[in-house]
């Protein structure tokens, strides 16, 4: 049997609303001017299992702030993305493109949100999902070892 893309997407998110422990603190009590990579992988994995959340609530105001929040996060602070630049070369423009996936995709999901299309969400949703992990696939071993963080 095939899954489609949007399922998949789905479940992952489900998963991933689960992985990480309760209570974590709001996007606005951890956010700052320029987060380490680390503390900003774990903002958005909040914001995407408060994303998830509202969305299997059907609370679309709450899931397009979420949504919002994703499009909106801070960059890393200055130090780090030299060193990933470095560390990615001439391939950082890909990494870069990754990044604009998942904003362009948040930003879409947010107005998808607030207008009730539900048929738009999933396909967003899908896209913001899929860029998160083709920019895990691609990138996340050779930056967690640029970084230090194995």
């Amino acid at each position: 049997m095939r899954r489609s893309p949007v399922g998949s997407a789905l479940i992952l998110g489900l998963l991933l609303s689960f992985s990480a422990p309760f209570g974590r603190a709001t996007h606005a009590e951890t956010a700052e001017v320029s987060p380490s990579l680390q503390k900003l992988m774990r903002q958005m994995l909040g914001d995407v299992q408060q994303l998830n959340r509202a969305m299997l609530s059907d609370d679309d105001e709450a899931a397009a702030a979420a949504a919002e929040r994703i499009a909106d996060h801070p960059l890393v602070e200055p130090g780090q993305r030299a060193t990933i630049a470095r560390a990615l070369g001439r391939e950082m423009v890909d990494f870069k493109r990754h990044d604009t996936t998942v904003h362009d995709a948040a930003v879409a999901l947010s107005v998808a949100l607030r207008a009730g299309d539900r048929t738009t969400v999933a396909v967003r949703y899908g896209e913001l999902v899929g860029g998160c992990l083709a920019c895990h696939d691609r990138f996340r071993d050779r930056v967690r070892e640029a970084l230090g963080l194995e």
